[in-house]
């Protein structure tokens, strides 16, 4: 399987949400997330010890299990492009936005 990141880039960029980001971006975009991600990335390190010992015993790596450290991937992505002011848009929460 092979993974490719992309980021786009914008043709324009809002001015005033850049501002509101850069100043206030850790009450509204930083604060939920990292609570939402620290849950969520707490049993991403769960899943990946179980996945440690399902790969030694059969060989095989679970699919959804991988779709799930996947989504963790992409999530903890979208949201430092957002903090970085690589992208514009509030990041979507969840494994698949």
């Amino acid at each position: 399987m092979d993974i490719t990141l992309s980021i786009r880039r914008q043709e324009s960029y809002s001015r005033s949400e850049l501002l509101l980001r850069t100043f206030f971006g850790v009450f509204y975009i930083l604060i939920p997330h990292t609570i939402a991600l620290l849950f969520v990335s707490l049993w991403g390190g769960i899943l990946q010890f179980l996945t440690f010992w399902v790969v030694l015993f059969t060989g095989r790596y679970p699919r959804n299990w991988f779709d799930t450290q996947l989504g963790i991937l992409n999530w903890n992505l979208r949201l430092n492009a957002t903090l970085l002011n690589m992208a514009d848009g509030y990041p979507a929460f969840g494994l698949s936005g």
